[in-house]
């Protein structure tokens, strides 16, 4: 059995919310046995900080474009749209072009594409609006050798999210899927930040669990309202299945606005 902790140091005491600095300096995470030390002092400071995920955790450059992984419903015309969004995967770059290529068709704003490369993981298609360079997308066709999600509907989730066919599917490879599915629905979002993993090999299957924040900033006058979340992935060896769930631990008020 192996396992692998991970958690933000509560570098400063929460005094009030008042006293909180917008970017206070974080010290690095300490190697900690369990999440019992998840307290609100620590989740605040982590919220209220340029702390986003611990070290070593996946991440990409993305100054340069916003990622969009193409769909079901992208590369259709509006009026052919439906309330069904699966994430589409392939293993041949022409196919991943095509549906690249219809997505940008069908996009509010059509781009042109500037650049192509090819990870483990997906096929990207840089596209830059004409007479805008800065509307930058790095499109994206998921690699079915890495990853299936069509049995996933964004717009009507089930337990299942995705099956993994990497292999070797170990607890590291696992690992870095899981820490890839959530960087790529966060990191453009303020105040989600993962505090806590623990990664368990049981035999059949392996288990991570992620302790994240999530925020709904307040109006003038009002508090932020603060999620500590518990987010259980589960992935299957032999099918390369991946079950997901979620629960709020608990919610914690944030600073006066």
């Amino acid at each position: 059995m192996k396992e692998t902790y991970i958690l933000i140091a509560a570098a400063m005491l929460y005094g009030c919310s008042h006293s909180i600095e917008p970017n206070p300096v974080v010290s690095p995470p300490p190697t900690i046995s369990d999440s019992t030390q998840l307290t609100d002092q620590v989740v605040l400071q982590a919220v209220y900080s340029t702390y986003k995920y611990p070290e070593g955790f996946y991440s990409e450059n993305t100054d340069t474009g916003s990622i969009y992984y193409e769909n079901t419903i992208s590369i259709l015309p509006v009026s052919q749209r439906t309330d069904h969004w699966f994430e589409l995967s392939t293993d041949d770059s022409a196919q991943a072009r095509a549906w690249s290529d219809s997505g940008a068709v069908n996009s509010s704003y059509y781009r042109s594409i500037v650049s192509f490369r090819e990870t483990e993981k997906y096929f990207e298609f840089k596209r830059v609006r004409d007479g805008y360079p800065a509307d930058v997308l790095l499109d994206r066709v998921h690699k079915s050798s890495y990853i299936d999600r069509s049995m996933y509907d964004r717009l009507n989730p089930g337990n299942t999210i995705c099956v993994f066919n990497y292999r070797p599917l170990d607890d590291l490879s696992f690992k870095t899927l899981v820490e890839y599915l959530w960087y790529y629905d966060n990191y453009q979002l303020a105040g989600a930040k993962v505090l806590y993993v623990h990664l368990k090999d049981v035999g059949n299957s392996i288990v991570l669990t992620m302790f994240t924040t999530s925020v709904d900033y307040g109006d003038w006058g009002m508090h932020d309202a603060i999620s500590l979340n518990r987010l259980i992935y589960t992935v299957d060896k032999s099918s390369g299945s991946v079950v997901f769930a979620h629960s709020v631990v608990r919610n914690i008020e944030g600073r006066a606005n």
